[in-house]
């Protein structure tokens, strides 16, 4: 059977190093990587600096101008989705913006656990405004964490209607959030 997965979710805050120094540690990596990128597997990445933080030092593993800059510099092919769009922290979310607007070929981000209050379609519109927003546009996936979600709403039902009735995003900007982008993260 190929391509039996439809993605691996790696979680930093829980010690996952995205490129360790420790040559054994690296080379387990390395395999894990090689074998994404030959089997066109997506990686999503926790990409916040909340969640479930066993370390602090952890935090550092998050950050995609970190490590994970290295990893994308030997691994340019590896799809991955940044997810949380770097929830909590102004620079990482320039530096997945700034990855997509560069050129970057199979990078993504999600907006999943952001979007509690309306106020976060406000920013995100103005971020693709201020940044000609179609090639970020094409990067951002519908995410939905559902379950964290349930710590703040009422339902997830509740969550899909937030989204659905925003004015800050378009109808086919949503469109393509919740679907045309997601298909061609884990299909294209």
């Amino acid at each position: 059977m190929q391509n039996i997965f439809a993605g691996i979710k790696l979680y930093p805050p829980l010690g996952f190093e995205p490129w360790p120094e420790n040559d054994k540690e690296q080379e387990k990596v390395k395999v894990l990587y090689q074998t994404c990128v030959n089997r066109n597997i997506p990686v999503i990445t926790h990409c916040s600096t909340g969640g479930f933080l066993v370390n602090n030092t952890y935090r550092e593993y998050s950050d995609p101008s970190g490590q994970w800059a290295e990893v994308l510099e030997h691994y340019p092919q590896l799809k991955i989705n940044f997810a949380h769009f770097g929830a909590g922290s102004n620079k990482w979310q320039d530096a997945i913006a700034k990855l997509i607007r560069n050129g970057a070929q199979n990078i993504y981000t999600d907006f999943s656990c952001n979007t509690i209050k309306d106020k976060y379609y406000k920013k995100l519109a103005k971020r693709l405004s201020d940044e000609g927003g179609n090639r970020l546009e094409k990067r951002i996936l519908f995410g939905t964490d559902f379950m964290i979600h349930l710590l703040w709403l009422e339902s997830y039902n509740e969550y899909l209607h937030d989204f659905i009735r925003t004015e800050h995003l378009k109808e086919e900007t949503k469109v393509r959030f919740a679907s045309e982008n997601i298909e061609e993260f884990l299909f294209g």
